[in-house]
């Protein structure tokens, strides 16, 4: 698929020169899942123009390539503003196993917000929370700019993340930590740990 990509979609859609490079630029996204992007390092990386990476970046995500989801910003005191996180639709692209489920999980979401759009429910988006102080939650919902949950999304069953409990705090939302398999626990009011089957199934009914 990252070989047709490369040598069939972005050449023929862009007729640039240099696909190597975009090449190199797609092999090197998977190790930077879930890890706000920096352009100026993929570009030293890359040995490419910083304009050029973002360029062919949103070429990627014009093709389905992947997708971008912004950082949060308002209502959060000394919010991360800037860098956004990279994702695949096709989340085998990613080797490491919570990076992984991560992807996985962002799509799932990236989808029931479209469809929450579609079937004109209100305006819903999908963003990630970080702050100065490297307090960091993988994915937040907001209906209307408004945020509506919060959820932190690992490869196994953990305790539940301090940072989760301050951005429910702060944000006052129900904060969801979810796996692939393992109990349901209720962590507190509004806060849940649980598989993501179960999660997805219960969010989706709730519509």
């Amino acid at each position: 698929y990252l070989q047709r990509l490369i040598e069939e979609d972005i050449r023929d859609f862009s007729k640039v020169e240099l696909v190597d490079k975009i090449e190199l630029l797609a092999r090197l996204l998977p190790s930077r899942v879930g890890s706000p992007i920096s352009f100026q390092s993929l570009a030293k990386d890359v040995e490419a123009a910083r304009e050029s990476i973002k360029t062919w970046m949103r070429l990627m995500e014009i093709l389905y390539f992947g997708f971008f989801i912004p950082p949060y910003s308002r209502r959060i005191e000394r919010a991360v503003k800037r860098e956004k996180k990279w994702y695949f639709f096709q989340w085998a692209f990613v080797e490491s196993p919570g990076e992984r489920f991560e992807n996985y999980v962002a799509v799932q979401l990236l989808t029931i917000c479209q469809y929450w759009r579609d079937a004109g429910l209100g305006i819903y988006e999908l963003f990630y929370v970080r702050d100065q102080d490297r307090r960091e939650i993988d994915f937040l919902i907001t209906k209307n700019l408004k945020p509506v949950a919060l959820i932190e999304a690992k490869s196994k069953p953990q305790a539940w993340p301090s940072s989760l409990s301050y951005y429910c705090n702060k944000l006052a939302v129900p904060g969801y930590l979810i796996y692939p398999e393992g109990p349901i626990r209720r962590e507190g009011p509004q806060r849940y740990a649980l598989p993501s089957h179960v999660f997805f199934d219960g969010i989706l009914k709730g519509c």
